[in-house]
């Protein structure tokens, strides 16, 4: 038989029949868990419905004690759990196909296909935050050049004055203990990267695919500020001249 590990979220051990001991299985077995299991499946809907890990977390985290098994239960947490291929009936291992270990002897707790789905929708996250409110260009893509962080995209009110000044801002934050820079703070314009960005992307289309008008203005419409054909091919890649620590650095 083989052996999933340390008891999860949703099951519990109970002792082997004695057919279950003939045919090789140890004292105890797992099974499913009648209260805490439905929990477990109620989090992968969630997931499905709206993949955010965090949400998830805060929805475990809100149940009653008991119902957690007195765990307590993390983004991080809730990430391992979502990807643990007991629930699938498979074993750790280190064979990156999941799917074609052998299935173990006890209950699965979700279906194969519901459980790939998961690991995409959590794999995607790793790309493009599934918190990126898709009002700024480079949301989910700019990275900090000083801790490795996201940058946010942030808008806000000069001092004594009604201009309005928009920034990418690390998010240092979002990594807890994972970050090397504590309290890093660097912010950069949000204009002048979006131009470089969108110069540097246009030069390279340019160069590989005949720009018309129509292209362009379809490329405006789905980034909302696109480089003309002039500009394309007469701009260079945004490199920034000044200290990693000020506005102006680049992003990679």
């Amino acid at each position: 038989m083989v052996l999933p590990g340390r008891l999860p979220w949703g099951y519990y051990w109970r002792q082997a029949t004695e057919d279950e001991r003939r045919d090789g299985a140890p004292q105890k077995v797992l099974d499913v868990d009648p209260e805490r299991a439905p929990y477990f499946r109620e989090a992968c809907q969630r997931m499905l419905a709206s993949p955010s890990v965090r949400g998830v977390a805060l929805w475990i985290q809100s149940l009653p004690e008991d119902a957690r098994g007195g765990r307590h239960f993390d983004r991080t947490a809730v990430t391992n759990m979502l990807r643990a291929p007991v629930y699938i009936a498979r074993a750790k291992g280190e064979d990156p196909d999941v799917l074609g270990r052998p299935r173990g002897r006890w209950p699965a707790l979700v279906d194969d296909a519901t459980w790939t789905t998961i690991q995409e929708r959590i794999g995607s996250h790793v790309h493009m935050p599934h918190q990126a409110s898709r009002r700024y260009l480079l949301t989910g893509l700019v990275r900090c050049p000083i801790c490795g962080s996201r940058m946010d995209g942030h808008t806000y009110t000069g001092w004594r004055t009604t201009r309005r000044y928009a920034s990418y801002v690390c998010g240092y934050k979002s990594r807890g203990a994972e970050v090397s820079q504590r309290r890093c703070q660097l912010t950069v314009p949000l204009p002048k990267v979006d131009a470089a960005v969108l110069a540097e992307v246009g030069r390279i289309l340019a160069a590989v695919v005949p720009l018309d008008g129509a292209l362009y203005d379809s490329l405006a419409r789905a980034g909302g500020a696109f480089p003309s054909p002039t500009t394309a091919r007469t701009s260079t890649a945004f490199a920034g001249t000044s200290s990693a620590r000020r506005p102006g650095h680049a992003i990679g």
